[in-house]
């Protein structure tokens, strides 16, 4: 059958989860296509089609064993021109090998293709591939499922999902699209959830992998346009033939992803051959940036959730590991006043509760250190402030000694604030050690270096570009950075806003680091 431009197939069904049944037989009923054709795709779209509420069965259709009929695609897109706006809607397929294919081939592409509200298990693993599409793809509500025929009697056998597995295909393929759009997508019992291709980008969201080998394969040619975001969602990798091949993320190529609140877990299922745990939860290879928030990450068995090739970039932030425990895995891409070497680790944080008392026994060593350096208690504390703020930012690595390491992290702060002191001889305009550190030897850069008879040009012209930095902050900011050059105690900052102790050092810290960031961009110009 073709579907000329601008004509509706049209049933009365919904999508049928578990399929129709005949009172009388074992059979689907009501608007329903029987297809039995080995040769030719049942129906092929053309422009601005739309087909709704039908259901597509193959009775021939092998489903106790692995020996299944390879039919056609039940519906493709037409080979021999652009299909443009094809809208497929409430469409339940029984035994069908592929159900819908729009791979188009050059020169010919394809536009606005909606698939939704579409239930089925393909054999050949394959649901819905779209490529070539370049205006917006959406798949939307869409269930692939081998128990899709449960209501008339035919339930996949094991030995038929293991050999879907085993033909090693995506329940949904994307490629060649631009800004495509899928939500609320399932599947059970397949090799792969989702492939996006490496000419692909788009929104991934509502989702639901099931005993898969692999949930997400993510790819990309470039970093211009090459990003997905991925969110809300579960995967359970435990199907496949090595337990080193079950990933349920895998990323590779170039271009960034964006996890957030996505849950990996695995285990055993009686409705196939499971190998009860996945490798691991995030596999990167190639130089792909990824930033997770919120996941979780259970039922792997490699020692770490996440296994990245030295090019990747990978930021992780409250995440939870196979143990319970609050995981943050960092990229660390150059060295900071902490002292840390660029390097890939595992980081494992503390509770607040765990930070503080740490905190509390190794503060009094902290102050000690400082106070060697600058014999001033407030210079002293800024510098304690700086490198609390930064070790619950950044994190450190299991196995590390926290208290050896806050010590450390103090000693080097306080050795690179007195050298930039040393080497730039004028004092701060907010007169903290902190400060001077960061403010002022950016506002001087190299031309603290000239000559003495330019230094009251020199520090108008600080002390102007400092105001300017300052009155670019939000106001906010600048209230607290003004109570700092007054000299107020963090206590004081508090009761003056209004706010904790705590909330008062994070805007301070917050505003100081804009300042900073501002004056480097200026002094960089």
């Amino acid at each position: 059958l073709v579907l000329r431009r601008n004509v509706t197939l049209m049933g009365a069904h919904g999508p049928t989860g578990r399929g129709t049944a005949l009172p009388d037989r074992s059979g689907p009923t009501g608007s329903l296509f029987v297809i039995t054709d080995r040769e030719k795709p049942f129906l092929t779209v053309e422009s601005a089609t739309q087909v709704r509420g039908l259901q597509f069965y193959y009775p021939e259709q092998s489903w106790r064993d692995a020996q299944a009929v390879p039919y056609p695609p039940t519906i493709r897109a037409a080979e021999d021109q652009r299909v443009l706006g094809v809208t497929l809607s409430c469409l339940s397929f029984y035994g069908e090998w592929m159900a819908m294919d729009f791979r188009a081939k050059a020169p010919h592409y394809v536009e606005q293709i909606l698939c939704e509200h579409c239930y089925g298990y393909p054999l050949s693993g394959e649901f819905i591939a779209i490529n070539r599409c370049y205006d917006v793809p959406r798949i939307l509500h869409c269930h692939v499922n081998p128990a899709n025929m449960r209501e008339f009697g035919r339930e996949f056998s094991p030995q038929a999902i293991d050999a879907v597995v085993r033909r090693k295909a995506y329940s949904y393929h994307i490629d060649f699209t631009d800004n495509a759009v899928l939500m609320d997508l399932f599947c059970f019992g397949n090799y792969g959830g989702i492939y996006m291709g490496r000419e692909s980008y788009g929104q991934l969201t509502s989702f639901n992998f099931d005993c898969v080998t692999v949930g997400i394969h993510k790819l990309g040619s470039n970093w211009k346009n090459r990003n997905w975001q991925i969110a809300q969602g579960s995967i359970i990798a435990n199907t496949g033939e090595r337990l080193e091949d079950l990933h349920p993320i895998l990323i590779e190529g170039l271009g960034h992803t964006s996890l957030s609140n996505v849950e990996c877990f695995s285990g055993p299922n009686h409705a196939l051959t499971t190998l009860d745990a996945s490798w691991d939860f995030l596999t990167v290879r190639g130089e792909a940036s990824v930033f997770l928030s919120g996941c979780r990450m259970q039922g792997y068995q490699a020692p770490s959730p996440i296994n990245a090739s030295p090019q990747a970039k990978v930021r992780a932030v409250g995440c939870f590991d196979k143990d319970g425990k609050l995981t943050v895995y960092v990229e660390v891409f150059s060295p900071s006043l902490l002292d840390i070497s660029p390097r890939r680790a595992l980081y494992k944080q503390m509770t607040p509760k765990e930070f503080e008392h740490t905190l509390l026994q190794t503060r009094p060593k902290m102050m000690a250190t400082a106070m060697r350096f600058f014999h001033d208690k407030e210079d002293a504390e800024d510098v304690v402030q700086e490198v609390c703020m930064r070790m619950l930012e950044r994190g450190w690595r299991e196995g590390d000694s926290t208290e050896a390491l806050l010590i450390k992290a103090t000693k080097n702060l306080c050795v690179s604030i007195w050298r930039r002191q040393k080497a730039l001889s004028p004092l701060s305009p907010c007169g903290s050690a902190s400060e001077s550190a960061g403010i002022s030897s950016i506002a001087l850069s190299q031309k603290g270096s000239g000559e003495e008879a330019d230094a009251p040009l020199l520090r108008q012209e600080q002390q102007e570009r400092l105001e300017q930095a300052i009155a670019g902050l939000p106001p906010s900011e600048q209230r607290f950075i003004r109570m700092k050059s007054e000299e107020l105690s963090i206590e004081e900052m508090a009761q003056q806003a209004g706010v904790s102790k705590r909330t008062a050092s994070t805007m301070l810290w917050q505003a100081k680091k804009r300042l900073l960031t501002f004056l480097k961009i200026n002094n960089d110009d």
